[in-house]
């Protein structure tokens, strides 16, 4: 079974057969609606948000039609997806180190601008002014202009530190997963060979494609980690993460539920924010639900009583998943919003 088809098992899995077949694919997509959004913090799938490109996700449909013909999935008629295989055929999956909703793609920006560095140095070091950059991406470029200004590519104190870096670097990680260290080097550009793609690299290692892509995520994200732990170890590699810090410091809502948070903030009630918004009061109870599972610390009293809150969490902590509606005939003095909100603190 293939890495990927796995990894859709083990979010299907975590979901409880309580959604259908497009849900695990906005994760990896990283939809940022405010569904995914809280299918993400209620099931705890993070480390698989942002995972996959449109482009990679392409042949989506056939891995789910793959896995259902397989009878690994079940589909009823009204398309709740079930697993149906022993999760012990996907259990890896669990013990993976992504970080999607952390890294956001970044690991496709960071190995970006370090490529384009080391290319070019790889064409200065031959006197070669003059080359095709293998990122054709004009932010990139612009950055490794702005690096270069700030510590000279030229300079073979920066450029020896670089080297050692990334050797200790990728030693450790030698040590966890043998292949990664490959797929990074081997996708690297310089003067003498071309990095190579996935599809090539999947050939050489006997891997299929997109083993090779999860692979080198996988640790791409470690890196990154080990950078941000340790960024004095690592001066120079963890210079080009520049920019990145902003975006850990932000709170994760989709557009319109960031917009429902300022004013919530300032204690506008959920009528006064629609009203402002012209938007419905439901609508932005969404909004509410989506915040209270994204940011730290949420204000719960201002909705439910906290003797109450504290009674019914503590009831729910072992039936989260039990369905919505069935839920309110048990407590019919909550809201449905209320209890919504309490599942968001379990």
């Amino acid at each position: 079974m293939l890495q990927i088809e796995q990894l859709i098992l083990f979010l299907f899995y975590k979901m409880n057969g309580l959604r259908k077949r497009n849900a695990p694919y906005y994760i990896l997509l990283g939809k940022k609606s405010g569904q995914t959004i809280q299918d993400v913090n209620y099931y705890g799938l993070h480390r698989f948000f942002y995972l996959l490109s449109k482009k990679e996700l392409t042949h989506y449909d056939r891995w789910i039609q793959h896995l259902l013909r397989k009878g690994w999935l079940s589909e009823d008629e009204e398309g709740w997806i079930s697993v149906t295989v022993d999760p012990n055929t996907f259990e890896s999956i669990e013990m993976r180190g992504w970080n999607g909703w952390q890294y956001e793609r970044f690991e496709q920006v960071y190995f970006a601008r370090l490529s384009l560095a080391i290319q070019t140095l790889s064409y200065r070091h031959e006197s070669v002014k003059r080359f095709d950059p293998i990122v054709p991406d004009l932010a990139v470029q612009q950055f490794i202009s702005q690096w270069h200004r700030n510590h000279s590519l030229f300079d073979e104190r920066v450029v020896s530190r670089l080297y050692e870096e990334l050797a200790h670097l990728l030693k450790i990680e030698e040590q966890r997963d043998a292949l990664f260290p490959i797929i990074f080097v081997e996708r690297l550009t310089n003067r003498q060979f071309t990095g190579k793609t996935y599809e090539q690299l999947a050939e050489r290692l006997k891997l299929n494609e997109f083993d090779v892509r999860l692979i080198w995520v996988e640790g791409m994200h470690r890196l990154l980690d080990r950078l941000s732990q340790q960024s004095a170890q690592y001066p120079i590699l963890y210079s080009f993460t520049k920019g990145f810090e902003q975006k850990l410091s932000s709170v994760f809502l989709t557009k319109t539920a960031e917009r429902t948070y300022e004013l919530f903030q300032q204690k506008y009630t959920l009528e006064q924010i629609a009203e402002k918004r012209r938007l419905k009061v439901s609508t932005i109870q969404d909004h509410v639900i989506e915040i209270a599972y994204t940011v730290d610390v949420f204000p719960y009293e201002r909705f439910i009583e906290p003797a109450l809150f504290e009674q019914i969490r503590q009831q729910l902590s072992n039936r989260k998943d039990q369905p919505l509606k069935e839920l309110k005939e048990q407590y019919p003095m909550l809201s449905y919003f209320q209890i919504r909100l309490i599942l968001t603190s379990l």
